[in-house]
C-alpha cells in the first residue's frame, strides 16, 4: 500500500512589506511558493493561517467586495488623487 508523505511548508515568515506612493516595487527571491503566496493573500484568493493582511488599510477577505471596488476606483484615478499602497503582513502567513 502507498503512503503518502505529508509535509508541512511554511512559504511565509515574518513577511512586512510597505509600498509608499509613487514606488515601483519587484518582488523577486528564490522562493517561488512564497511569491504567489504572497500575492494570493494580498488579492483574497487565500485567508492567512496566521497574522494579517492589510491592503489600503483593509483586509482583503473580511472586506472583499470593499476592496476590490476601492481599488477599482483608485486604479483609474489620476495618480496625484490615489491614496498611498500600504499592502502589509506581518507574522506568521
Amino acid at each position: 500500500m502507498v503512503h503518502p508523505r505529508i509535509r508541512i511548508v511554511h512559504a511565509l515568515q515574518d513577511v512586512n512589506l510597505r509600498i509608499q506612493r509613487g514606488e515601483i516595487v519587484a518582488y523577486a527571491g528564490p522562493n517561488a511558493r512564497a511569491r504567489s503566496t504572497t500575492v494570493k493573500l494580498l488579492s483574497a484568493m487565500l485567508s492567512p493561517d496566521r497574522g494579517t493582511v492589510r491592503v489600503l488599510g483593509m483586509d482583503p477577505v473580511r472586506d472583499r467586495v470593499r476592496t476590490s471596488t476601492t481599488s477599482a476606483r483608485f486604479a483609474s484615478a489620476p495618480s496625484s488623487e490615489r491614496p498611498p499602497v500600504r499592502p502589509a503582513s506581518s507574522g506568521n502567513a
